[in-house]
C-alpha cells in the first residue's frame, strides 16, 4: 500500500527531473512506473501503465491550457485540482474503455500529475531567479535568463 505509493511518488519525481514533459521518454517512463506500481500494489500492470502514460500526455496539455509555466503556477490549488482531476478522468476512463481497472489507472495518473508534472522544477527555479535578477539590473544574470 503506502510503501508502493511512496516509491511510485519518488519514481515520478525522478522521471520529471530527468525528462521533458510530454516527451516520448516521459510517457514511456510513466507507463513503466505505472506498470510496476500497479503490479506491486494489486497485480495489475496494464491499468497502471495506461494511467501513468495517459497522465504524462494529458497533464502537460491541460497545464498548458491553464498557463502553468512557473513553480508558483504548479503550486496553485486550482491548477493542481484541475490538472490532477482531468488526468485521473482521462487515465481512468481510457483504462475502463479498454477493459482494464479504471481506479488503478486513475491512481497512477494522479501520481504522475502530482509528483511529476506539478512538482517543482529546480532548473525552472534557477531560470526564474535569473529572469528576476536580470529585470532588476543584475546584468550577469541576463545570460542565464
Amino acid at each position: 500500500g503506502s510503501l508502493v505509493a511512496q516509491t511510485a511518488a519518488l519514481g515520478a519525481n525522478s522521471i520529471g527531473a530527468n525528462t521533458e514533459a510530454g516527451s516520448f521518454e516521459s510517457i514511456a517512463s510513466h507507463a513503466a512506473l505505472g506498470c510496476l506500481a500497479g503490479a506491486a500494489g494489486s497485480g495489475d500492470c496494464a491499468s497502471g501503465a495506461i494511467g501513468g502514460a495517459t497522465s504524462a500526455i494529458v497533464a502537460p496539455l491541460v497545464g498548458g491550457a491553464l498557463g502553468v509555466t512557473t513553480n508558483a503556477d504548479r503550486e496553485s490549488t486550482v491548477n493542481q485540482v484541475v490538472v490532477t482531476a482531468v488526468a485521473m478522468l482521462a487515465g481512468g476512463g481510457l483504462a475502463a474503455v479498454l477493459g482494464q481497472d479504471g481506479l488503478i489507472a486513475a491512481g497512477a495518473a494522479q501520481n504522475e500529475a502530482l509528483n511529476n508534472y506539478l512538482s517543482s522544477k529546480p532548473e525552472r527555479q534557477a531560470y526564474e531567479k535569473a529572469n528576476r535578477e536580470c529585470a532588476n539590473g543584475v546584468w550577469s544574470s541576463c545570460a542565464s535568463a
